[in-house]
């Protein structure tokens, strides 16, 4: 397979609405707030089930894709910024 380079130029960064709303969706839980961090904090199951959504969302990083023969394919993530 031939090398072949290309060129990514991006300008991305997230808005003030983003921590807004992460903010409001973690007040929804009320109470049980505190108990939801310990959950996260002490099951990698249930860590990993939040990093997958929030990959899959792309909350805090965006996917990089490649298009190939096949489709586009992900290649990696770029973390976006605060505004």
């Amino acid at each position: 397979m031939r090398e072949q380079q290309a060129k990514f130029v991006a300008s991305a960064t997230e808005t003030l609405w983003a921590g807004a709303a992460a903010g409001h969706m973690l007040g929804l839980l009320g109470p049980q707030l505190p108990g939801w961090y310990e959950q996260i904090d002490g099951n990698p199951v249930a860590r990993g089930e939040l990093l997958t959504w929030m990959a899959r969302e792309e909350l805090f990083a965006l996917k990089i894709e490649v298009e190939e023969p096949t489709g586009w394919q992900v290649r990696g993530t770029m973390p976006i910024s605060g505004p």
